[in-house]
């Protein structure tokens, strides 16, 4: 009987997530800080079967995200790339545990916490935003969504992606509970602006629980505009 529940795709968060995709009628899935793939194989795992399109800028990350996507003719992996506020140029800071860099310097906290998630080395990368490269990966007729894991830069990606909101029918954000990255937006600015333009709450998720800290370290949630 366990076995059973734990098949139900509802019992996991990319279950639950496939489940709202298909109700909202998502056309393309844009996954922002992809890393190795991990998203996207998730979601096709969990039944979700439209396009994907997959941004990271680590060099190393997004070789292993390629061969991830390889073979999958709607998944398709974008050039290296960060995504911000504005066009231009940053430094990543690589780190031990790949899908932990951010071209933001980790706090102290997240180092205690985590400590994979110390720079290994830094690399220069560009930086584009969602509203430059959404008119290459998307219709206008077609329903998106913006997942967004970018290791403390979540607000300025949602901030490059303004322009184009009315496009954009659900987003995915990291929320931290802390300050895990150099001036990083708290939980409570993100949520508040995303109830500003028109995004409603339909999934919260709980994030990675540190035994150091002794608390939760992160949220996902899962917004959605009104159809």
């Amino acid at each position: 009987m366990l076995g059973f529940w734990r098949r139900k795709p509802h019992k996991t968060p990319e279950g639950r997530l496939a489940i709202v995709l298909a109700a909202q009628g998502i056309d393309v899935f844009l996954d922002v800080g992809a890393n190795v793939g991990q998203t996207g194989k998730s979601l096709r795992a969990s039944g979700y079967a439209k396009r994907i399109v997959s941004f990271e800028p680590g060099p190393e990350a997004h070789r292993a995200l390629m061969a991830a996507a390889a073979g999958d003719p709607a998944w398709t992996v974008a050039e290296p790339v960060a995504l911000g506020e504005a066009p231009g140029h940053a430094v990543l800071n690589v780190a031990e545990s790949s899908d932990m860099s951010s071209t933001l310097p980790a706090t102290a906290a997240l180092l205690e916490a985590l400590p994979r998630s110390r720079p290994a080395r830094s690399v220069e990368v560009e930086v584009a935003t969602i509203a430059d490269v959404l008119p290459r990966y998307a219709r206008l007729e077609d329903r998106v969504f913006l997942k967004i894991d970018t290791q403390g830069v979540d607000m300025q990606v949602l901030r490059g992606a303004e322009p184009v909101f009315d496009r954009i029918a659900g987003i995915q954000v990291e929320m931290s509970l802390l300050p895990l990255y150099a001036d990083e937006t708290d939980y409570l600015t993100i949520l508040n602006y995303l109830d500003r333009h028109g995004y409603r709450p339909h999934i919260l998720t709980e994030r990675t629980f540190a035994r150091r800290l002794q608390r939760q370290l992160q949220v996902d949630g899962v917004f959605f505009r009104a159809k």
